[in-house]
């Protein structure tokens, strides 16, 4: 996995900060799950041993594969991207906004503008330490924080001040806190999402050319 950190960044993150715990292993691969976010990822050089791994653990809601499997009783409900910034330099930026760690009593400014998290999953996140305002004049204008599992995203400008780089700001300005964690900055983008995938090779991420697959249950 390591040799392709950035297709394997999500799995690499959770073992180096010692937050999984190991379902199924072999020495073709590896059915591990994420204590925080409580995500299970799969990988193996046979497909019907990893569908026969999966099968015998009813109690995976949630699961990130690396190729696409036809898996009874699951959705896939999401093609991404996987990207990493594997450069060590922090971005060099003029910054035009005032960004604090997001606390408890931001909650409710979080979800009027974000729906994509459960309410108790940004409790989480806000608990770790891992979601950030921008502001500008005193004045709140975006978001950006780390989902459970590690990667980047969450990120969230309030209309009225869209088109004024303050999303491209709060990215590299995550990128550069986790470069000084000593933590590759990873994420996913989905596949159709063209503005993204343009704002991150712009970035610098870096892209694979195999994509993740997240699967739910359908119980």
């Amino acid at each position: 996995m390591k040799s392709n950190p950035t297709l394997y960044a999500g799995i690499l993150e959770i073992i180096d900060r010692n937050t999984f715990k190991i379902i199924e292993n072999d020495l073709k691969g590896l059915l591990i799950q994420d204590t925080v976010s409580t995500i299970y990822f799969g990988i193996h050089e046979n497909e019907d041993i990893l569908k026969n791994w999966i099968h015998s653990h009813k109690e995976i809601k949630l699961l990130v594969l690396y190729k696409p499997l036809l898996l009874k009783g699951y959705t896939c409900f999401l093609e991404c991207y996987p990207i990493a910034y594997l450069k060590k330099e922090p971005f060099n930026y003029k910054s035009e906004l005032n960004i604090r760690i997001a606390c408890i009593k931001d909650l409710s400014f979080i979800l009027n503008h974000y729906t994509l998290l459960e309410e108790w999953e940004i409790r989480k996140i806000i608990s770790m330490n891992h979601l950030f305002i921008g502001y500008k004049d005193n004045i709140p204008v975006g978001f950006i924080g780390l989902h459970l599992e590690g990667s980047m995203g969450l990120l969230y400008i309030l209309k009225e001040y869209r088109g004024n780089g303050y999303g491209i700001e709060l990215e590299m300005f995550l990128v550069n806190r986790l470069l000084f964690e000593n933590k590759i900055p990873f994420g996913q983008v989905e596949t159709t999402n063209t503005i993204s995938i343009s704002l991150q090779k712009k970035l610098g991420f870096t892209f694979t050319d195999k994509k993740q697959y997240w699967y739910e249950s359908d119980l």
